[in-house]
């Protein structure tokens, strides 16, 4: 999903928000955008 051309960057995030809403209960989408950070800060 993250590689396809076609999205724009927010259709991409909608998605993947969708999927996380879809797979995830709340504490563990907020454990999710915790690890999302803490992955941005080390690149």
């Amino acid at each position: 999903m993250l590689n396809t051309n076609g999205m724009s960057d927010s259709d991409k995030q909608l998605e993947i928000q969708a999927l996380q809403a879809s797979m995830f209960d709340v504490n563990e989408r907020k454990r999710l955008a915790t690890l999302d950070k803490m992955a941005d800060r080390e690149i």
